[in-house]
């Protein structure tokens, strides 16, 4: 009997192998799960990085979209699972430096003026801003903050250069696919989780308007029949 996970997967993993040599990139690996939930994941996929090789998730929620969205998708995730993967040292070297510049200087000065925090990331942040250590749980709070900051902005930046390659290898129509899968899906996640994943992707309108103010590099390609072309007054 034929597994139906295994074929959705072998035509997912095709195309993706088939779009990767029209963007120049190495072919992901593809794999089919029934998880996480809709809300969590409203698009259908997601893409990370397991020992430097890029791995595309595909969840039964992919399927419902359009097989011109599912292409335009797989493009754009392809795409940054690339851009994950060598932007990820880049990343991890970022958040080790600020490590350093701010965890090792106050935190060995407090150790030896007898801080009981000294050497957490908490003890620095109370030394650093006067406050009284009973208060420990806000800079931790404000110590986690900062951490969320940098990974939003990480990521924010990495959705806008995939808008980039995508628009400059495949056209704007595959990007009007991609924008209007993200405005739908914007405000079907739910939860913390959803409001965290939304905050770090830019506003439809905001990437459209990012790729205009680029020369691209091929003809833009036109729209297909009763579909508008990619402007930022088309992307509300």
């Amino acid at each position: 009997m034929v597994d139906y996970a295994t074929v959705i997967q072998d035509r997912f993993r095709t195309r993706a192998s088939e779009l990767a040599v029209q963007l120049g990139l190495r072919a992901p690996k593809v794999e089919f799960l029934r998880l996480p939930p809709k809300c969590w994941l409203p698009e259908g996929v997601l893409a990370y990085t397991v020992f430097l090789r890029e791995v595309i998730v595909i969840t039964p929620t992919f399927e419902e979209f359009s097989p011109a969205e599912q292409d335009a998708q797989l493009a754009h995730w392809t795409v940054r699972s690339h851009l994950i993967r060598t932007a990820l040292f880049k990343y991890l070297g970022a958040t080790v430096l600020f490590t350093l510049l701010t965890f090792v200087p106050l935190n060995v000065t407090g150790h030896f003026h007898g801080h009981p925090f000294a050497f957490t990331y908490t003890g620095f942040l109370v030394n650093l801003v006067m406050m009284p250590r009973e208060m420990y749980w806000l800079a931790e709070t404000l110590w986690l903050a900062s951490l969320c900051v940098i990974g939003i902005a990480w990521k924010r930046r990495i959705i806008y250069r995939t808008d980039r390659r995508v628009a400059e290898m495949l056209g704007l129509s595959a990007m009007n696919d991609v924008l209007r899968v993200a405005r739908r899906v914007r405000y079907q996640r739910r939860g913390i989780v959803g409001m965290y994943v939304n905050l770090g992707i830019p506003s439809e309108a905001n990437r459209a308007d990012a790729i205009s103010c680029f020369p691209l590099t091929i003809a833009e390609a036109p729209a297909r029949p009763g579909e508008e072309a990619l402007s930022p007054a088309a992307v509300p």
